[in-house]
């Protein structure tokens, strides 16, 4: 008898349980959205799980997924880049990540990079060549060669920058540019480098006033190396193409800080990538 009244304490507890199990994880999952900490995270755990799939078959994952999120103060990044008035050509999102201020605690801005379609065969059989790339990309000075034999190579990438917060024209530039001169390619190459930082200042300097969140940032590898920076006022959907920088190393720098090194702009943005780069 007693076991019986266990037995059936058992069976009377247990769809409550589930209910209140059920209940609770609902009110935890509402919780997490509401908070802009807590959703930055959540979105970047969702943009891995995502990131893990190969390429190819992406298709079936654009239909269903309106893009990656990686904070609630902009919008989600989308999975594809379509050939348009300034961009050349297809993209196909590689990764994303944020750039942080890390000793106040905030995020600056979210990035997102990717890789022109007709380029990623080109990739794959660079990356092959390499018979533990997934060690190389993750190893910070092995990186360094792997990335830069993929831009040497003319693979075409693009990164897509949101700010997160209220900036400004001056705010952008004067944090490309000090990133860029910081880089050991560039104080082995200051001459060059010195050339192109100033077309991308110059780049800058011709478009002043404030750069609201959600706006966009696109800086595209062209042809010969050329950097490409385009504006886009999400606002109103204006495009202006502001610029190239011709000189290649400016591009190639700049990408190696996205992809490699020791300290990279975005960590989360050089994991996420790594993560695809090793599915090509």
């Amino acid at each position: 008898m007693f076991r019986s009244a266990i037995r059936g304490s058992i069976r009377g507890f247990l769809p409550v349980y589930r209910r209140g199990l059920a209940t609770a994880t609902h009110n935890v999952k509402s919780s997490l959205f509401r908070s802009t900490k807590y959703g930055v995270l959540l979105g970047l755990g969702m943009a891995s799980v995502y990131l893990g799939a190969p390429i190819q078959n992406d298709a079936a994952v654009n239909e269903s997924m309106e893009g990656v999120q990686v904070d609630s103060a902009i919008d989600p990044f989308p999975i594809t880049l379509r050939k348009s008035e300034f961009l050349s050509r297809n993209y196909e999102l590689l990764g994303v990540g944020v750039r942080s201020v890390t000793f106040i605690g905030f995020n600056v801005y979210g990035i997102g990079l990717y890789i022109a379609d007709s380029d990623i065969s080109k990739a794959r059989g660079i990356l092959l060549a390499y018979p533990e790339v997934d060690l190389h990309l993750k190893d910070p000075e092995k990186s360094v060669e792997v990335i830069h034999e993929l831009l040497l190579n003319g693979v075409k990438l693009v990164a897509r920058i949101n700010p997160v917060r209220n900036t400004d024209f001056n705010h952008l530039k004067d944090g490309l540019v000090k990133s860029i001169l910081a880089h050991p390619r560039s104080k082995e190459n200051r001459e060059a480098i010195d050339s192109g930082v100033q077309q991308l200042r110059a780049i800058f300097l011709q478009k002043k006033g404030s750069v609201p969140k959600n706006h966009i940032l696109y800086l595209q590898i062209e042809d010969g190396g050329k950097l490409a920076v385009t504006y886009e006022n999400t606002k109103n959907g204006k495009i202006l193409k502001m610029g190239e920088v011709t000189e290649p190393l400016v591009a190639n720098v700049l990408f190696l800080l996205y992809l490699s090194g020791k300290k990279p702009l975005s960590e989360s943005l050089r994991t996420s990538c790594v993560s695809k780069l090793t599915t090509l």
